[in-house]
């Protein structure tokens, strides 16, 4: 098995018949994927000679030397390609590891070339699974899946619910997602209990949910639990219930009230209370569980009140967003932005600053320039560093150019560019500035499924995610064509936060139910509109199916009926004839005889 080391060393060699030039090269690659890299060689003698190449330091299913001999001219050069590849298995461990590709002359098998190489094994980046909230109380309980993936490739995560026994019933939607590079995606996984629970004792059911990522051995877990509620005993009236059956007066509970950043720009408070008949947020009314994104400008606190009738419960959170960047300056350098207010979209063109940067010292010195407050992936500078003799100046272009990418919000962003000496680094000097991020709203909007059959009433799911770095409050209208259906959101003015996914379920059921008739299908049109006006579109379909496709069933079973009916009456009759049941089980021979005379009687 290959072992990893901690460091790795540099060697450069030349001798008189092959002249190789080339750095010790770190090569960074993940298990199972494939790095191709080359190396120069150069016959730097006088005569044709003949060179053979082989890899020391690594298993040889780790690495493709597709060429193992060459021969070159004089002053003649040709690039040695080769290629790395990792296997995917227990047997690889993360780490460096040191190999020489070795250069050999068959003219001169005394001298040869070793060019040292590092490799570096990285370990695949695992995709993170959450839950929230992790315990809920209730009979039916609706928990959120959010699977992060801090890898740089997109990757297709499958999703199950283990754990779960027959009284429970787990709906996991969707069982399978799709995430981003660097993002994040979510599934809605309802829990509820059975009929089954009502002859069990069990108060507490545990499950789990298992990621599993698409061509990964690898599984990641995290466990749930759903306390069912106590069942109260009901007592005729005028008599009280025991002492330890009577119900807990306490106030309410507050399970969880946290502030979760990356970046410590945009905070999200996620919230979970029990037993409570009001809840707020600072001043705001909210539902009992929930989520909030937050941009705080400075260090604020946030506070979240429980209610009910038996008292009150209240938890703080307390968040310190990054310090707004200040103003500095220096005896050694000046340094000015302009302007020094910036409006841009983002994902669209870039916009531009000027930094003016002048050394006002005595000596000649060399500046580094930097922008601190954003992220270094939303601005590019036209020179990172820049040398002055004294008094003298020079402007760098400073171009601010965000992607429309996931964590991307649009606000207000302040930034500093800081100038620092390089010959006393401690000496620096800061311009500020603003970067607004203009308002932005995409979103897509569908239905799940597209069809569905029906007897009565069925459940769609409007599926809306957000595409832009603004939050989008809607306005939800479905119709039909034949206005024949009536439809009931839970939500029909959702705000859906930056970059975030929502289901709300929609619930559809015919005017008129039909009992007999053939199956009707129903188009449903949805439009969600913006404030501003913008509108989309979707679309399903429900076919509506009466209890019994025609009257003929209905006219089959009648008809035999009646001629049940009638077949019983003539039966009944007849027995009736030879003198009666009685007559027919104590002495057939009579019966015959008696029903035989009257059967004469009727045509003689």
């Amino acid at each position: 098995m290959q072992q990893p080391i901690d460091r790795h060393d540099r060697i450069e060699t030349m001798s008189n018949r092959t002249d190789v030039s080339v750095e010790s090269k770190n090569i960074s690659v993940t298990p199972g994927e494939t790095v191709r890299t080359s190396a120069p060689i150069r016959n730097s003698g006088d005569a044709q000679a003949q060179f053979t190449f082989r890899i020391e330091g690594l298993n040889s299913d780790w690495y493709n030397l597709p060429v193992s001999s060459t021969t070159l001219f004089p002053r003649d050069e040709e690039e040695l390609a080769f290629s790395l590849h990792p296997p995917k298995d227990e047997s690889t461990k993360p780490g460096l590891y040191p190999f020489t590709l070795v250069i050999d002359c068959r003219q001169n098998p005394g001298a040869s070339e070793r060019i040292a190489f590092t490799l570096e094994v990285r370990d695949i980046p695992e995709p993170q699974l959450e839950l929230a909230p992790r315990r809920f109380t209730g009979n039916k309980g609706v928990y959120r899946v959010t699977v992060s993936n801090p890898g740089d490739r997109t990757v297709v995560v499958r999703l199950r619910v283990t754990g779960s026994d027959t009284v429970m019933r787990c709906t996991l939607q969707p069982e399978s997602v799709t995430v981003p590079a660097g993002g994040s995606a979510e599934s809605t996984l309802e829990v509820g209990l059975r009929w089954r629970r009502f002859f069990s004792s069990r108060q507490e059911y545990s499950f789990t949910i298992l990621a599993e990522q698409a061509g990964s051995d690898r599984v990641k877990s995290v466990a749930g639990e759903l306390v069912r509620k106590k069942r109260r005993m009901r007592l005729p009236s005028g008599l009280s219930s025991p002492a330890p059956l009577r119900r807990r007066k306490e106030p309410p509970d507050i399970t969880c009230f946290e502030a979760v950043t990356e970046d410590r720009r945009r905070y999200r408070l996620n919230w979970s209370v029990e037993q409570a008949r009001e809840v707020k947020l600072d001043d705001e009314e909210v539902e009992l569980q929930g989520f909030r994104e937050m941009v705080p400008a400075e260090v604020t606190t946030y506070v979240l009140t429980a209610v009910n009738k038996h008292g009150y419960r209240s938890k703080t959170v307390e968040v310190e967003p990054l310090p707004a960047p200040e103003e500095k300056y220096s005896d050694r350098v000046l340094v000015m932005v302009t302007p020094d207010s910036l409006s841009v979209t983002a994902g669209s063109e870039p916009v531009e600053a000027a930094v003016e940067v002048r050394n006002i010292g005595s000596i000649v010195d060399k500046f580094s320039v930097e922008v601190e407050g954003i992220p270094r992936s939303w601005y590019s500078l036209s020179a990172p560093e820049v040398a002055l003799m004294p008094h003298a100046g020079e402007d760098i272009q400073l171009a601010f150019h965000p992607p429309k990418a996931e964590g991307v919000v649009s606000g207000t962003y302040p930034f500093a560019v800081t100038v620092r000496s390089q010959s006393i680094p401690d000496d620096s000097a800061s311009a500020v500035g603003r970067l607004e991020i203009l308002p932005s709203v995409d979103y897509s909007v569908s239905l799940k499924p597209y069809r569905v059959l029906s007897r009565r009433k069925c459940t769609f799911q409007v599926h809306i995610v957000s595409k832009d770095v603004t939050e989008a409050g809607l306005f939800i209208d479905v119709i039909d064509a034949e206005n024949g259906l009536r439809f009931k959101l839970e939500n029909d003015s959702p705000v859906i936060p930056p970059w975030q996914t929502v289901d709300i379920p929609m619930l559809v059921k015919p005017k008129r139910n039909s009992l007999i008739g053939d199956i009707k299908r129903y188009d449903i049109n949805l439009t969600a509109t913006t404030a501003e006006g913008y509108i989309q579109l979707a679309r399903c379909q429900m076919d509506h199916k009466p209890f019994l496709s025609s009257w003929r069933p209905i006219f089959r079973t009648v008809k035999y009926i009646v001629f049940v009916g009638v077949a019983g009456f003539a039966v009944w009759y007849l027995i009736r004839l030879g003198g009666g049941w009685s007559s027919l089980t104590s002495d057939p021979q009579t019966w015959i005889d008696g029903t035989i005379r009257h059967l004469r009687g009727w045509f003689y």
